[in-house]
């Protein structure tokens, strides 16, 4: 079977309840799949995605101790569903970043964050950024040591996300 529309699983999902604004968020992040609108509708989820977008957001002021705790967290559990919304953040963040419309926008309910966390930032780290979310999820798929992978992984992206951040010095007056 081809995966649902959004709008298709969105009605579904406001036949089953839900308001039009989760309908359509859930819809966004489901790929096509009423089954995993109805999964990601779950409060725990939700909870483990407003903090997994609040870490993202904060990442590049984050110390190594906070990113650590977090890692030690996300790992947490046989899948690490916080992985899951990493990759659909930095994915989005790479759409931004080229210039791309909105459709296929997995976090369409950040639009406005990701546009700005866009903001001068090239394709090429957006794309880093990305990859090195893949390479964690690929790691841990190969039995890596979850904690571990995580938290190299936010050593990583808080180290790009340093380096692609304007200075926040000035330089001297001559």
């Amino acid at each position: 079977f081809d995966p649902l529309s959004v709008a298709t699983v969105a009605a579904a999902l406001e036949q089953a309840g839900h308001d039009a604004d989760a309908a359509a968020s859930l819809a966004a992040r489901a790929g096509g799949s009423i089954g995993r609108a109805l999964d990601l509708a779950d409060d725990d989820l939700e909870a483990l995605r407003t903090q997994t977008l609040a870490l993202v957001a904060e990442l590049g002021s984050a110390s190594a101790a906070e990113l650590s705790a977090y890692a030690a967290e996300l790992a947490k559990g046989p899948t690490p569903a916080g992985l899951e919304v990493l990759v659909s953040w930095y994915r989005d963040l790479m759409r931004c970043a080229l210039d791309a419309d909105d459709i296929g926008l997995a976090n369409v309910d950040h639009r406005a964050a990701l546009a700005a966390s866009a903001a001068g930032l090239s394709p090429e780290i957006a794309l880093r950024l990305l990859t090195v979310v893949c390479d964690s999820v690929e790691a841990i798929a190969r039995n890596a040591n979850k904690t571990l992978a995580i938290e190299t992984m936010l050593l990583e992206l808080r180290a790009l996300v340093r380096r692609a951040a304007p200075p926040s010095w000035t330089s001297p007056r001559p």
